[in-house]
């Protein structure tokens, strides 16, 4: 700011109209460039945040992808089938639910050693126990352990799964 505006801003009341207006014109000036900076800024600021906004929902987006998991097509096609051992008012319902069945197929797997076949053998047998039927509604039980620490397909399979080694599922 010049020495000149300096002076219209400090003494406005006693000076005459036309210093007065020249600093009004240097200061409508300045405002309009002013105004004009803001517009600018706020359309850089509008692009910013459609930018950032696009990169951070793919980066969510390729995260998301990172982390969904791939089955093998044998938990794949063995899920339908052990779904229908068990009654229709427990099987999975939703797309969560689904897969969180198809996981602990696939968990069993590869984790813990049962093939997808032999899960449906073990499933099987324990639903056409009497005390197990009404007690076995859902396949993720299979992965939960037992009071004594047990997992229960282990549990189920030295039960149930006599003939296991022998049909050599």
């Amino acid at each position: 700011m010049d020495d000149k505006l300096k002076n219209v801003i400090l003494n406005y009341k006693s000076l005459p109209n036309k210093e007065l207006e020249f600093g009004l014109g240097l200061i409508s000036e300045d405002f309009e460039d002013t105004k004009k900076l803001l517009v600018k800024l706020t359309h850089h600021l509008d692009s910013l945040e459609k930018n950032h906004n696009n990169i951070y929902t793919n980066i969510n987006n390729n995260t998301l992808e990172y982390k969904k998991k791939e089955f093998s097509d044998m938990v794949l096609k063995s899920f339908q089938p052990i779904c229908e051992l068990f009654p229709i008012q427990t099987q999975p319902k939703t797309q969560a639910d689904k897969k969180a069945w198809i996981d602990c197929i696939d968990k069993l797997e590869r984790l813990d050693g049962y093939s997808p076949r032999k899960v449906y053998y073990i499933a099987q047998k324990v639903r056409g126990d009497d005390f197990w039927r009404n007690n076995f509604l859902t396949i993720l039980k299979l992965r939960k352990k037992n009071k004594d620490g047990l997992k229960y397909i282990n549990l189920f399979e030295a039960k149930f799964g006599k003939n296991l080694k022998q049909t050599n599922i």
